[in-house]
C-alpha cells in the first residue's frame, strides 16, 4: 500500500501536460475480446482482431493471432488494482502490449492511448492516472524515427 501511495504522490510534471477530452470522447473499442490462454500460464492469443478507435480519429488494430500479457502490474498489487487480464482496464492493456511490443508508433502516443483506452472502458480517473503514470514513467521507451537514442 505505501508503494501504491508513493506512485500516486510522485510528481506529474514529468508527463507531459494535455488536454482530456470529455467523458463522451474516449473513443471505442470495436469487435470482442476473444483470447486463448497459452500453455506458457502468461500469454494468451487474440482469436481475432481487436481495434480501439481514439478521438482523434486513428485505429489502433490488435490483429488476430497477437500475444499478449496482459497489464504489466507487479504482483504486490494485484489486490489493491488487479491482476493482468481483469479489471476495466484489460482492453486497453491489450492494445497498448501490442504497440510495445512492435513499437510501431511512438512511445509516447502508446502511453497516452493506453490512458484514453482505459478511460474508454470505465477506468476511473484517478486509477487510470496512476496506470498511465507508471507506463509513462517506468514502461518501455523506443526511439522515435529521426530520434536520438537517448529520449
Amino acid at each position: 500500500m505505501a508503494a501504491l501511495l508513493g506512485i500516486a504522490s510522485l510528481s506529474w510534471r514529468e508527463a507531459p501536460r494535455f488536454t482530456l477530452p470529455g467523458p463522451e470522447n474516449w473513443g471505442s473499442f470495436e469487435g470482442e475480446l476473444l483470447v486463448r490462454m497459452l500453455d506458457d500460464g502468461r500469454l494468451c492469443e487474440l482469436l481475432a482482431d481487436y481495434v480501439y478507435h481514439r478521438n482523434d480519429g486513428s485505429h489502433w488494430l490488435a490483429p488476430k493471432g497477437t500475444k499478449v500479457d496482459g497489464a504489466s502490474i507487479p504482483r504486490i498489487f494485484w489486490t489493491l488494482i488487479g491482476g493482468p487480464f481483469e479489471g476495466k482496464y484489460r482492453n486497453a492493456s491489450v492494445i497498448h502490449d501490442r504497440y510495445c511490443d512492435t513499437k510501431e508508433r511512438p512511445w509516447r502516443d502508446t502511453h497516452r492511448m493506453f490512458y484514453e483506452g482505459m478511460r474508454c472502458n470505465g477506468v476511473g480517473a484517478a486509477q487510470a492516472k496512476i496506470m498511465y503514470y507508471a507506463v509513462y514513467r517506468f514502461g518501455l521507451r523506443w526511439p522515435e524515427p529521426g530520434a536520438a537514442a537517448s529520449e
